[in-house]
């Protein structure tokens, strides 16, 4: 799993003499799930095909492709199937928190810290596409406060 990282809101004391609490933690929350939204329609992009060939690495790993192709359960050339990228979901463990998770078993692998050498350099780190969400993220939660602010 992606580690999470916090934010800091500078100037929450001011915030919290203009603003009542259910109405800040109202606005902090519509933020957090525009960037919640955000980071599950990044993370929903796949990358183009790699063209790279993935040679066998035993013998009983042949065996099993060619067991598998002769009995229908794979087609060649390797379709995907969107089963990653629709897998992505939003969810609010507590109103100050958003996480973007997926509970398929082979995420770790291809997007995760346990990314094999195969999918380096073609798919993205979950980790760094959060990251790269930050600013537009920020942004949300700020325009949401400014606008409960106003109101």
């Amino acid at each position: 799993m992606a580690k999470p990282f916090d934010i800091q809101i500078e100037g929450l004391e001011e915030l919290e003499d203009k603003l009542a609490p259910e109405d800040f933690e109202r606005a902090l929350g519509k933020g957090l799930d525009a960037w919640a939204l955000l980071l599950q329609e990044r993370l929903a992009v796949y990358p183009r095909a790699s063209k790279e060939k993935q040679p066998f690495k035993t013998d009983k790993q042949r065996r099993g492709f060619f067991a598998k192709l002769n009995a229908g359960q794979i087609r060649v050339p390797y379709r995907r199937s969107g089963i990653l990228k629709n897998s992505w979901t939003p969810k609010s463990p507590t109103p100050a928190s958003r996480v973007v998770a997926t509970a398929i078993p082979y995420a770790p692998y291809v997007m995760g810290e346990l990314q094999s050498e195969y999918h380096k350099g073609t798919w993205p780190f979950y980790g760094t596409v959060a990251e790269k969400t930050k600013t537009k993220g920020l942004a949300a939660i700020e325009h949401q406060v400014r606008l409960a602010l106003a109101n």
